[in-house]
């Protein structure tokens, strides 16, 4: 026997379901996106996303952010107390930042985070070995 499909509400204006444009500032836009999508899907034009972002950062659109100037001074200094490259802080810094950013807890704040990062990078603790590649490239400067 075929079960009922459940009927779903959709909104008046566009005839799409209303759980599709929950939450969108400006639904008419939304709904001329979704229906975009649509077309270009069923026509088999499939969006390669990582071409789309690769694409971007070739043009400039999404580029990192620059340390603040502060973060850049104690990197400094923490680089010139011990045998440590400032570029080599910086990048276990960014990838603090990283790590703050896909599992971080939210009780700490992301520079706190990736600072603390740094600190156990410099210490030889477990940074050191999640950061073993930046380590083994700097390493051949020392």
């Amino acid at each position: 026997m075929a079960r009922k499909q459940r009927r779903v509400p959709k909104d008046k204006a566009t005839g799409l379901p209303k759980k599709y444009l929950s939450g969108a500032k400006n639904r008419s836009a939304k709904a001329r996106e979704i229906k975009r999508t649509a077309e270009a899907y069923k026509a088999g034009e499939f969006i390669d996303i990582k071409a789309v972002s690769a694409s971007r950062t070739k043009q400039g659109g999404t580029k990192r952010k620059p340390l603040s100037a502060a973060t850049k001074k104690s990197l400094k200094e923490k680089a010139e107390k011990s045998k440590f490259f400032y570029g080599e802080l910086a990048a276990v810094y960014r990838k603090g930042q990283g790590a703050y950013l896909s599992s971080g807890s939210r009780n700490v704040p992301m520079a706190a985070w990736a600072m603390g990062r740094v600190n156990s990078y410099m210490r030889g603790d477990k940074a050191r070995t999640a950061d073993a590649a930046i380590y083994a490239r700097y390493n051949k400067k020392r």
